[in-house]
């Protein structure tokens, strides 16, 4: 028997959550910029700080009383950040689910007759604060950087104390220097930081929205598989990890070695998708669904893609979306994205990545104007 050229429902789900996948990239990186944003003042406040000190250099009292000063702004700085972060949180898992839930039920047969459920946004929420990512929770994370903040400030102010440096020597280590227009110095390193756990936070949320819904649908969907983006940036842990599946009922036919969900490290970008149950495996006659109109349910897993191969599916507007006009015209050419970075100058704040999505979910069709 030929095989059908209709793509199946695990195919589509898995090509679609790719594209997906870029979009979210581009949410974290807006994301980000809001974050530094909010967060740049209570930096200033830092250096303000550095300047109210009397005379040219520390005195043991002064240095106390700065020392203090810091971690008084710190804790603003870690409140401000914990707040922005879990609303984020909270927000986008929520988005998330229900895009997941939108999707497959775009992409499932509608002579299933199921209704795909949509988890509660405080479970979303709960399971995003209480499970851990690169072996801690959310709050604990939080507040390790909150920590790694002040420890490196005051670092340089006891150093500087003890070896008799000027206030504005102080100034310059803390802030960086204005030739390399201040990107050596401690505030910059701390705002890559607060930038990388936001990033790999972000993944975190939708991967924990993602595993709510596949367990509040596990009448339709048997487990998972672990899609990496496999460009000149992907980790070996994540090579390693692509393609690999997990099974809620069947563990011993798991490839993955256990049920474990990305970020696998910081600013990982790999994602997973649902993999559903067969027709016969759901108990439905084949021969009652019409045929050649809706994508098949055969129940197996798709062949990893890579993702230069899965790129060129897709049409010359996304292709030009994803990698900007000049590294366009380089692929057509023959050069692999593994030569490439993503464009990071492109960002799409949460309703336009909703913007985005709705094209996704309909295949690439533009959303019907209400």
């Amino acid at each position: 028997m030929a095989k059908s050229n209709i793509p199946t429902v695990n195919e589509i789900l898995q090509e679609r959550s790719i594209s997906h996948s870029i979009y979210i990239e581009r949410f974290k990186t807006q994301e980000i910029k809001e974050i530094i944003r909010l967060l740049s003042q209570y930096d200033i406040d830092t250096i303000n700080a550095l300047k109210t000190v009397n005379g040219v250099r520390l005195t043991k009292a002064t240095k106390a009383a700065l020392i203090q000063k810091i971690r008084n702004i710190n804790k603003e700085y870690i409140s401000a950040y914990n707040e922005r972060i879990r609303g984020t949180a909270r927000e986008f898992g929520e988005y998330e689910a229900g895009f997941q839930v939108n999707l497959m039920n775009e992409v499932i047969p509608f002579e299933m007759g199921v209704a795909l459920t949509i988890p509660a946004s405080g479970s979303i929420y709960s399971e995003i604060i209480s499970h851990p990512f690169e072996g801690e929770i959310l709050r604990d994370q939080v507040a390790r950087l909150g920590k790694s903040r002040v420890t490196k400030i005051t670092k340089v102010i006891n150093q500087g104390y003890a070896e008799g440096a000027t206030i504005q020597e102080l100034t310059r280590e803390i802030r960086g220097t204005q030739s390399l227009r201040f990107t050596d110095g401690v505030i910059v390193a701390t705002r890559r930081q607060a930038g990388t756990l936001a990033r790999t936070a972000i993944q975190h949320t939708a991967s924990m929205a993602r595993k709510a819904v596949y367990e509040a649908n596990d009448d339709v969907v048997k487990g998972y598989e672990w899609v990496s983006t496999l460009d000149g940036r992907t980790t070996y842990i994540c090579m390693g990890l692509d393609g690999r599946v997990w099974y809620y009922n069947a563990p011993e036919q798991s490839t993955l070695p256990r049920e474990q969900f990305p970020p696998a490290h910081q600013n990982c970008r790999s994602t997973t998708v649902p993999v559903t149950y067969s027709w016969k495996e759901l108990g439905i006659d084949r021969a009652e669904v019409a045929p050649g109109t809706r994508a098949s349910m055969n129940g197996q897993v798709p062949t990893s893609l890579k993702y230069n191969d899965w790129l060129k599916t897709q049409s010359s507007t996304f292709q030009k979306e994803v990698l900007g006009a000049n590294r366009y015209k380089l692929f057509k050419e023959g050069t692999p994205v593994t030569n490439f970075t993503d464009n990071k100058q492109k960002t799409l704040t949460l309703k336009e990545l909703g913007m985005k999505d709705d094209e996704i979910i309909k295949g690439g069709r533009p959303p019907k104007k209400k």
